[in-house]
């Protein structure tokens, strides 16, 4: 028997036959034309929501409304077969097993607390901190934020410590830090040491709680006693020092503080011919005369020596002589050294053996003549 067909009848199987699915922005995946994945959520080309559905002649969007019943829909990292990136897909609840088992999908799912989960392009499905569901607004509560792993929000202190001695306070107005120095934190107990936190460095500085000062000749806090916690004066008598030892050494007057003058030193060694004197530096000094006998010489009709003292002895060279046919009269001559002698008187009796003019009677056997005794005729 053969059985006709309908022009309606045949209108319809020719439509179903030949009819490109309208599959809308619905993906698919390689020459198979099929969802990918089915079930997502997607738009028709006459912009009406549907639900991509795998149908025997393709992936069609079907708009919801028109056979597929509209469910809770699924967020779901998707991971792109020809890319190679993840991008967050929205598909019912039915569609997502298949997903999870056969595309490297991960569910974008609720986390804990302050944490949320996002879909990342290179690592997928990840779980971030959310830091302002932490944020109280109050600036001295310090900085919120997220922990991603606990979902707990945690906070780092607004003004974290600061260096040394230095001390950091919140400003809940102004909303500021405020570094301030503290002393407190430099002292050492120390009577004889003052402390301060210097507000730049963060350093203690320590310095003397008795400065030195000069006044006059003395110096004021010239050192501190810790027992006593007391300074003391000290009168430094080298402040008065004129740097000349010949007038003396000068003395501070702890009293009023001025310098008093020495006394003077006395150079004279008693030793008449020696040059005495004073160096500013080196003090007194006494200048010999002579050191040897030749710093003597200064006539020749002198006979010179130098002695213990450094002083300059002399005799006459030419002493006077009486009693002789020639006698010394004690003159020198000046350019020779030569002595001066003068003749006794001719016929003067004298002594052959010992030409002495002092004799008497038949002592005297000669007279004089020309200077000399010869024998009386």
């Amino acid at each position: 028997m053969i059985r006709l067909l309908s022009m309606s009848a045949l209108f319809c199987a020719t439509t179903f036959a030949y009819a490109q699915p309208d599959r809308g922005d619905c993906e698919v995946a390689g020459s198979t034309q099929s969802c990918d994945p089915s079930g997502a959520a997607c738009t028709t080309s006459r912009g009406q929501a549907g639900i991509c559905t795998q149908r025997p002649n393709g992936c069609q969007c079907v708009p919801t409304g028109r056979g597929v019943e509209r469910r809770a829909q699924v967020d779901v990292c998707h991971l792109d077969g020809d890319t190679g990136l993840y991008h967050l897909i929205t598909i019912s609840p039915k569609a997502v097993p298949a997903h999870l088992q056969h595309h490297n999908d991960c569910l974008i799912e609720d986390a804990e607390g302050c944490a949320t989960e996002r879909c990342d392009p290179e690592l997928g499905c990840v779980t971030v901190g959310d830091d302002s569901a932490c944020d109280d607004g109050i600036f001295c509560n310090g900085i919120e934020f997220c922990d991603p792993d606990s979902g707990m929000c945690e906070a780092i202190d607004s003004c974290p410590p600061v260096a040394g001695c230095l001390v950091s306070t919140c400003d809940e107005e102004d909303d500021r830090c405020v570094v301030t120095a503290d002393d407190t934190q430099c002292d050492d107990g120390l009577f004889c040491t003052t402390e301060h936190c210097n507000e730049d460095s963060g350093n203690c500085v320590v310095v003397s709680t008795c400065p030195p000062m000069i006044d006059g000749c003395i110096i004021r806090n010239a050192f501190c006693d810790e027992d006593d916690q007391s300074c003391g004066d000290f009168a430094d008598d080298s402040l008065c020092d004129d740097e000349n030892v010949c007038d003396g050494q000068e003395v501070c007057d702890f009293e009023s503080g001025d310098c008093l003058e020495g006394l003077p030193l006395d150079c004279d060694d008693d030793i008449g011919c020696n040059e005495d004197g004073c160096d500013p530096d080196d003090g007194c000094f006494s200048i010999p005369e002579c050191t040897e006998d030749d710093d003597c010489e200064t006539s020749l009709c002198l006979i010179e020596t130098c002695n213990n003292d450094g002083c300059c002895d002399f005799i006459t060279a030419c002493i006077a002589t009486t009693g002789f046919c020639r006698n010394f009269t004690g003159g020198c001559i000046e350019e020779t050294g030569e002595c001066v002698q003068e003749d006794a008187p001719s016929d003067t009796p004298c002594n052959l053996e010992s030409g002495s003019t002092f004799c008497e009677g038949a002592d005297c056997d000669g007279i004089c003549l020309g200077g000399e005794c010869v024998f009386r005729k």
